[in-house]
C-alpha cells in the first residue's frame, strides 16, 4: 500500500504542477489583456480631452482647468487671467495655401505660444484657429502684459512651412478674474 500511495502522490504532484503552469500562463495572458485595456482607456481619455491636430488640451479640458484655477485662486486670494488668442486671416491662409499648411501653422503656433508660457499656465485649443491661455496668479492687467509681449514677438516672426514663408499674426483679448 505504500507503493500505491507513492504512485498516487507522484501522479497528484504531476497534475498539480501541470495545472499550476497552466494557471501561470493564463495569469500572464490576463495581465497582458489588462495592460492592453488600460492603455486603450488611457488613449480614449487622451483623445476625449486633447485636440487631434495640435495635441493640446481641448475645450473640455479648458473647463476643467478653469474650475481648478478658480478654486485655487479663491483659496490663495489671487486672480486668474484668461487670454483668448485668434489667428488673424487664418481663412485666407487656408484658402490660398491649402489646409495642410494651415494645419502646420496651427501646430507651429501651439508649440510657439506654449514655449512662451510659465509652467503653471495652461494653453488650450478651443476650436479652429482659436486658443485659450489660462494664467493663474494674475491680479492686474499689467501682470499679463509681459506674457502677451513674449507671445506676440515669438509668433510674429516669419516661419517657413512646406517651402512657404508666412508671418503669422494673432489677436489677443484678456479677461481677469474676479474683475471681469
Amino acid at each position: 500500500w505504500l507503493w500505491d500511495y507513492g504512485i498516487i502522490l507522484t501522479a497528484a504532484a504531476f497534475i498539480i504542477r501541470v495545472l499550476a503552469s497552466d494557471l501561470l500562463v493564463l495569469l500572464d495572458a490576463l495581465h497582458i489583456q489588462m495592460d492592453d485595456a488600460t492603455q486603450s482607456r488611457l488613449r480614449a481619455e487622451h483623445l476625449a480631452n486633447h485636440d487631434n491636430l495640435t495635441g493640446l488640451p481641448n475645450r473640455r479640458m479648458a473647463e476643467h482647468y478653469f474650475d481648478e484655477l478658480m478654486m485655487l485662486s479663491q483659496q490663495e486670494d489671487s486672480g486668474v487671467g484668461l487670454v483668448f488668442v485668434d489667428v488673424d486671416n487664418f481663412k485666407v491662409i487656408n484658402d490660398s495655401h491649402g489646409h495642410h499648411l494651415g494645419d502646420e501653422l496651427l501646430r507651429y503656433l501651439g508649440e510657439t505660444i506654449g514655449s512662451q508660457l510659465r509652467k503653471s499656465d495652461r494653453l488650450v485649443r478651443i476650436a479652429g484657429d482659436e486658443f485659450l491661455i489660462l494664467l493663474p496668479g494674475i491680479s492686474k492687467g499689467r501682470d499679463v502684459e509681459p506674457i502677451l509681449e513674449k507671445i506676440y514677438h515669438a509668433v510674429s516672426s516669419p516661419v517657413s512651412l512646406h517651402n512657404e514663408t508666412l508671418t503669422p499674426a494673432v489677436s489677443m483679448g484678456v479677461a481677469l478674474s474676479p474683475q471681469h
